[in-house]
């Protein structure tokens, strides 16, 4: 039987010491090795882990043979986890709430380094960040913090599972994971005079649950870099969607890459052939 650490390493959390023992503990992902992008939670017997990137529920560990009493146990420590999880998310929608009071629209570094100077977003004025909201439903449950150098947060805690931000031309559905990438898929879009309405999803673990909520459309995947499994996310997630697919040419590159090395006609070009083929029941 594995330990925690080597299960958490399995789903892409890097662990190289175990959490305190009842306490969640943030760690890198082998997706995002700068970031701390995964989370844990440990006793002697039961762990929860996750990789936010890359799964949409907790992954239980147990550490020893299940008996009734251990099963009593390990439910008990996982609706304590969930009860937690609870807390931290209604704490985050408070908290996105109070910052999207202290923002402005105006333009960003961030924007104009991804190839949009004219372009303006909320931006935290007194922090210089840029603010994506992130609502399940009608409700905003969480933001994403971006700064100028591209680095990338999300509030602890908040729900991310079924989590958008909508770019609405009342069209066919598109969904992508950063809001760079539904950017450079909107401009595409303008420039053919084509109808959208754009998911950012964030993570590819979400885009595919966002997908199985929408009527089929096109999934603007990332050619991601294989993880620690061999596992490409934005590939596997977009065939398992079902959906009509675009993925950039070369691995590491996006859709907002996609468009600066070879322009957004081009790009519009390749989107139009699949909402065509989409509207004609070919996909």
């Amino acid at each position: 039987m594995s330990t925690f650490i080597e299960f958490a390493k399995a789903h892409g959390v890097l662990i190289d010491y175990l959490p305190p023992v009842g306490l969640w503990k943030r760690y890198p992902t082998t997706d995002h090795p700068k970031t701390r992008n995964g989370a844990a939670l440990f006793n002697e017997h039961y762990g929860v882990v996750r990789n936010f990137a890359t799964m949409s529920e907790h992954a239980t560990w147990h550490g020893q043979s299940q008996t009734v009493i251990d099963k009593a146990a390990r439910s008990i420590f996982i609706a304590t986890a969930k009860k937690e999880d609870e807390i931290k998310r209604k704490n985050a929608a408070n908290k996105a709430t109070w910052i999207m009071g202290q923002c402005k629209i105006q333009p960003h570094e961030y924007l104009a380094n991804k190839g949009f100077p004219m372009e303006s977003g909320l931006v935290w004025t007194e922090k210089n960040l840029l603010i994506i909201p992130m609502r399940t439903g009608k409700e905003l449950s969480s933001v994403q913090i971006i700064a100028a150098d591209g680095s990338k947060k999300f509030l602890s805690g908040g729900k991310t599972k079924g989590a958008t931000h909508v770019i609405n031309n009342r069209g066919v559905n598109l969904i992508c994971e950063g809001y760079a990438t539904a950017l450079s898929v909107r401009r595409a879009l303008n420039a053919f005079k084509m109808a959208y309405t754009i998911h950012i999803c964030f993570s590819a673990a979400n885009a595919l649950a966002v997908s199985r909520t929408l009527k089929r459309g096109i999934f603007v995947a990332d050619n991601d870099k294989p993880d620690i499994n061999g596992r490409q996310a934005g590939q596997a997630v977009a065939l398992e969607s079902g959906w009509a697919t675009w993925i950039a040419p070369d691995e590491g590159m996006d859709a907002n890459d996609f468009e600066k090395n070879y322009g957004y006609y081009k790009l519009g070009m390749q989107l139009k052939s699949l909402i065509m083929g989409l509207n004609r029941g070919l996909q």
